[in-house]
């Protein structure tokens, strides 16, 4: 799971992929990105699920809570996260949410949609990174 994080990290280090809201988004509690970064699924899930629920359209919470519940083996939760991000944040989150889509697919045994949900990923991720240079 460790490596799929980096992956997402380096989605996020394109300076576009944060998005531009005139507002910043609400910071996930320090207890919920230190049980995410611990990897401790399990701690994780209800501060996330609670933050969820207090802030329902934060692109960042429905990422993290969406690789929490892939740590936690629920790819078909993990996928309505992602999806969230997708419908919500479509310029800004939608490159990390896909490519957590596809591991979701993937845990699955679903490999075509999979390679389908990484190659929107990389679509979405490469004018941002591009803007962003």
């Amino acid at each position: 799971m460790h490596r799929h994080l980096t992956f997402v990290a380096v989605l996020l280090a394109c300076p576009l992929a944060q998005g531009v809201a005139q507002t910043p988004p609400p910071a996930v509690p320090r207890a919920a990105d230190a049980a995410f970064f611990a990897e401790d699924w399990a701690k994780a899930k209800p501060l996330f699920d609670e933050f969820i629920k207090a802030h329902p359209t934060s692109a960042g919470g429905h990422v993290k809570a969406g690789y929490v519940e892939l740590g936690l083996g629920n790819p078909v939760a993990a996928i309505a996260h992602f999806q969230s991000v997708v419908r919500t944040a479509p310029a800004s989150g939608a490159p990390v949410a896909e490519a957590g889509i596809a591991m979701a697919f993937a845990r699955q045994g679903k490999h075509v949609e999979a390679l389908a949900s990484l190659e929107r990923a990389g679509r979405r991720a490469t004018p941002l990174c591009r803007a962003g240079s």
